[in-house]
């Protein structure tokens, strides 16, 4: 699975239930909790969204890498499971909305950034009946805006850059001569210091 058809799997509408398991199921975090290490939580990050070429592919490891810096938010700042669950899935929301190829021309850092201040207003007022729920707090949507202006807002060209434009290639032939040496003489044959 390619970064970009992961970012195509994810809707920009978030279920009538808010956005909380949408992702990770509680069982999912807690195993990224319990493994401590950042590599273990990030295998454990590349095997819950399905991504199998972290080493191989620049875009899979600089999307997984976003993902395991918003849990890592997350846990530095005591958020619960259910928090976690949905600050994953509105950050991996904006991702998918600023970059999904549909549209890219269109969506600034401006635009970007009202579309997640939208997702935690949903997420920080209970309204059942608009598919609100009330998980976030005033000072958590302080914390989560903070975050985000800090790190994804401040590289946003670049990650524009790097999952809007198509990686050029070039193909180049090569041909490789190797000289192989001449058999040396046998050694009843050779000479010993010129005699």
């Amino acid at each position: 699975m390619s970064a970009s058809v992961s970012l195509q799997q994810s809707s920009a509408e978030a279920p009538p239930g808010g956005l909380v398991w949408a992702d990770f199921s509680k069982g999912i975090l807690d195993e990224i909790d319990a493994a401590g290490d950042p590599n273990n939580k990030l295998q454990l990050i590349m095997e819950a969204v399905g991504v199998k070429h972290y080493n191989d592919n620049a875009r899979s490891s600089i999307m997984v890498d976003f993902y395991l810096y918003s849990i890592i938010f997350c846990d530095e700042n005591g958020f619960s499971t259910a928090k976690k669950s949905a600050f994953f899935s509105i950050m991996k929301l904006v991702f998918a909305h600023a970059f999904d190829s549909a549209s890219v021309d269109e969506v600034t850092s401006e635009a970007s950034l009202e579309f997640f201040k939208q997702r935690v207003l949903a997420h920080s007022v209970e309204a059942p009946e608009e598919g609100r729920a009330g998980i976030f707090s005033l000072s958590d949507a302080k914390l989560m805006v903070n975050f985000v202006g800090k790190t994804f807002y401040r590289n946003f060209k670049a990650y524009k850059l790097c999952f809007t434009t198509r990686q050029g290639s070039e193909k180049a032939t090569r041909y490789i001569a190797v000289e192989t040496p001449m058999t040396p003489n046998p050694l009843d044959q050779g000479d010993l210091d010129g005699e």
